[in-house]
């Protein structure tokens, strides 16, 4: 049968488009190919950050807990410190009364010392005025019997 060279035409296109096809199939597998490898490979990153990920939330809820920890020994040493002030402003307040206290018995001391020694100083000056009275006494008794 002769083969019309119509018939000729059409079958060349479907082999070029069959060859066309061909070569299309080849290059996708080689998009493929190289998708397939990038997908790898940001899979491997992904993979790596998610690591990352899980090290960075630990080291976060590490860092949570010492924060707490530390929060928790701050307010206690902030507790301590106060019960150490009050107790500091207590003694304040008891040494201040003791000091008034014994700066009111000096004064009465003082006052007391003062009185003895202007008593005694009283008692001085009569000793001293009886004394020179029985001088006085005796002197003229002398002179009385020195005369006689």
């Amino acid at each position: 049968l002769p083969i019309s060279h119509s018939l000729l035409q059409h079958a060349q296109g479907h082999i070029e488009e069959i060859k066309s096809c061909k070569n299309g199939v080849g290059k996708n597998r080689k998009y493929i190919q190289a998708a397939t490898k990038e997908v790898k490979e940001l899979e491997d990153i992904e993979e790596q950050l998610k690591t990352k990920h899980k090290f960075a939330m630990e080291r976060l809820a590490t860092l949570r807990k010492k924060l707490e920890m530390n929060r928790v020994s701050s307010n206690q040493h902030v507790e301590r410190l106060e019960q150490e002030r009050e107790k500091y402003m207590h003694t304040r307040q008891k040494a201040e009364e003791k000091a008034l206290q014994y700066e009111e018995e000096y004064n009465n001391l003082q006052q007391k010392l003062h009185q003895i020694r202007s008593t005694h100083e009283k008692d001085i000056q009569y000793a001293r005025s009886q004394l020179e009275s029985l001088f006085n006494e005796v002197c003229k008794y002398q002179t009385t019997l020195t005369e006689k």
